[in-house]
């Protein structure tokens, strides 16, 4: 629609996140174990982090918005809230508000709008035509609800309190917002509230990502750096065949954009966009013949190791699998043995390489040292860090970390700082 064409319209509906302090009025409901790959050791989690979260468990988690221990969501049902500003108003009010020391940043995914409204985000609604409206509440003043003869319950989370005329304006239509409400069923996340434990982010309500057919979407960081993290996720997720390429088009860089003026044009936006379009296909590129020759070179290591190390047994033998890991998804190791059925991608991202040759006959303390040896001999090689990684009493990579080493700085693991 031509009209649709304007530098204060957007075709991306935003979400962005924000610094949270666990322990605050307005904190979120964080799980007490988010996986191995992502760590935090404190009540403060970055936005960054969210962020990341987010993007590897493929979800954009509901809540009712608590602000001052309110909440500002109102009905039963949580929602995502997004903005539909243009991008260039988001990168200019994100870096004033957070100067200000307001709650938001410059982290964000962009989901195109149209996609959004299909799968049910819906515009705000700015105040009620009857502004005479009760509310009441439940679950110990943690829900309000709408007198429903006002608005439908079904329609409650698009509600937005107005009243620009008080002493103190009540205005927060500068936020533009879009609303998507869970309708799922909340009985797991309530009772493990009850308890006091969220012990598994799946039981938190959210807008799942990866089972709907989103496409295009876009990913906003403040440096090249940050980029760099997100990078490697996505290509985690693309190995892990849990997104299909394409699922994310690109990578905004605010540091990058030294002047917003150039995108406040949908053209200039459109032309920055391009710029940072995520380019996947040099990662994917088939190579089987190098991948081949790689596969039969590891094996050929794997099986002289094996033949030095027969002199030493482990006293005590021990039940478990050592695999090397690779920790560059970008690398061309990597990128090469994961043609072959001689590297596996673990469900939280470690990519690996195992070496049957190690598996007849051998405790897990002696798969460790000749996993760790291979792993040495492959980074001198190739000059990419490559470490051992190893479970005990399974066979099962997804199984508990028995030994993982010391790597928390690389991009691998999502750190909140």
């Amino acid at each position: 629609m031509k009209n649709n064409v304007r530098f204060d319209l957007s075709n991306y509906l935003i979400h962005f996140y924000r610094d949270v302090d666990l322990l605050s009025d307005d904190a979120i409901a964080f799980p007490e174990h988010m996986g191995f790959d992502n760590i935090c050791y404190e009540t403060n989690l970055d936005a960054l982090f969210l962020l990341r979260c987010s993007i590897r468990k493929g979800r954009i988690w509901a809540s009712w918005s608590y602000r001052n221990g309110k909440p500002t969501i109102y009905g039963y049902n949580p929602a995502v809230c997004f903005t539909d500003m243009p991008v260039a108003a988001f990168f200019q009010t994100s870096f004033e508000r957070k100067a200000r020391g307001e709650k938001i940043s410059q982290h964000a995914l962009c989901i195109p709008k149209p996609q959004g409204f299909a799968y049910g985000a819906r515009p705000v609604i700015y105040a009620l035509t009857d502004s005479n409206v009760t509310v009441t509440t439940s679950h110990c003043g943690q829900i309000r609800v709408i007198d429903t003869n006002k608005l439908p319950l079904s329609e409650q989370y698009r509600y937005v309190a107005y009243d620009p005329c008080r002493p103190i304006p009540l205005d927060w239509s500068h936020e533009r917002e879009w609303r998507w409400s869970y309708k799922g069923d909340l009985s797991q996340y309530f009772s493990e509230l009850e308890d006091g434990v969220l012990e598994d982010e799946r039981f938190i309500p959210a807008l799942n990502l990866n089972v709907n057919s989103f496409n295009g979407l876009g990913v906003i960081v403040e440096n090249s750096k940050e980029a760099k993290m997100i990078l490697h996720d996505i290509i985690r997720l693309v190995d892990q065949k849990i997104i299909p390429l394409g699922f994310y088009e690109f990578i905004l860089v605010s540091e990058a954009l030294s002047d917003i003026s150039k995108i406040i044009n949908p053209a200039g936006l459109n032309s920055e966009i391009a710029k940072a379009q995520i380019d996947l296909s040099p990662y994917f590129v088939s190579r089987q013949k190098d991948a081949d020759y790689l596969n039969n070179q590891i094996g050929k290591i794997a099986n002289t190791v094996r033949e030095n190390s027969k002199g030493t047994p482990s006293e005590v033998f021990e039940y478990g699998t050592a695999w090397v890991w690779v920790l560059d998804n970008t690398s061309n190791l990597a990128r090469l043995l994961i043609q072959t059925d001689r590297m596996i991608v673990s469900q939280e991202g470690r990519y690996l390489i195992k070496l049957p040759e190690f598996e007849v006959d051998c405790s897990l303390s002696d798969k460790e040292k000749m996993c760790e040896e291979v792993a040495q001999l492959l980074s001198a090689e190739y000059g990419v860090e490559c470490v051992y990684y190893s479970v005990t009493s399974s066979s099962n990579e997804n199984s508990v970390p028995f030994y993982a080493g010391d790597h928390d700085g690389n991009l691998f693991y999502n750190r909140s700082y």
